[in-house]
């Protein structure tokens, strides 16, 4: 358990406050896909659900080789875990897991809790459990290799589909999934690991890269924005628009890919 408290504070305290643990990982296969899968609970001292919902997170990040600099990470994504449950009454984990490309033989993985703003006489309980890192799987015939994914709340085939770079047609085959329109939350999939969509995390590249192209626009004017529509994603968004995920969030100020709503307007990088 991770916890992040200011019960010595009875007004405001100062914002950004964070606590964590790290593992330096050693024996991976530089630019090999791995999958981090981890179990997490939030829990406060008092009921403070009239705030923030967002007021509390938990986040997951590395560094390449064994550098333990918690405040410079190489990555850091925030992880959806919800509700934020009163500490004497806790509910269930969630689960998450993502797959990152191995920026080095050795890494320092990283998972913390964030206490946002500065508020006085509270206290954050971050449970974390089995949390893992496992080399996705190479299929015996020599095909593409393979990750999970776990179904979430609003989560459609399709929409996973364009998370990952690949087709409802091919998830469905790896899932043997018989009717595209039937999944429930909480169901483990098969998802392919080679994709390049933004899914899987990359160290940023040294170099600046070049401007993309948007496809499908020939010689006209780029467009500089974006309205986001009902059951749009972060990465399908990026995938249609020739963006990465990382370059929309940099430009957004967006913290966290997995929250975005319809009528927002992004600026297109």
């Amino acid at each position: 358990m991770i916890e992040i408290n200011t019960l010595g504070f009875a007004a405001a305290s100062d914002p950004n406050r964070y606590a964590g643990i790290y593992q330096v990982v050693k024996g991976l296969t530089k630019g090999k896909t791995y999958q981090v899968s981890l179990a997490g609970m939030l829990r406060e001292r008092t009921d403070n659900s009239d705030e923030d919902a967002y007021r509390y997170e938990i986040l997951w990040g590395y560094n390449s080789g064994a550098d333990a600099d918690w405040a410079n990470l190489d990555f850091k994504e925030y992880v959806p875990i919800k509700p934020i449950y009163l500490r004497t009454a806790p509910g269930a984990y969630s689960t998450y897991s993502v797959k990152f490309v191995a920026p080095a033989d050795t890494v320092t993985l990283f998972v913390m809790a964030h206490k946002k703003w500065a508020t006085g006489a509270r206290e954050l309980d971050a449970d974390i459990d089995a949390i893992s890192v496992a080399p996705c799987s190479t299929g015996s015939s020599g095909g593409s290799t393979s990750c999970t994914y776990v179904v979430k709340r609003g989560d459609t085939l399709s929409s996973i589909a364009v998370k990952y770079g690949t087709t409802v047609a091919n998830l469905a085959s790896l899932n043997h999934i018989k009717n595209v329109n039937v999944i429930f939350v909480g169901q483990v999939l098969k998802v392919p690991c080679s994709s390049s969509s933004g899914t899987v995390v990359k160290a940023p590249p040294a170099v600046t890269p070049s401007e993309p192209v948007t496809p499908g626009l020939g010689s006209e004017a780029r467009p500089t924005t974006y309205t986001i529509k009902k059951g749009d994603t972060l990465s399908g968004i990026a995938a249609r628009t020739g963006a990465s995920v990382n370059a929309l969030m940099q430009a957004n100020g967006i913290s966290n890919a997995n929250r975005i709503y319809a009528g927002q307007t992004l600026r297109l990088p």
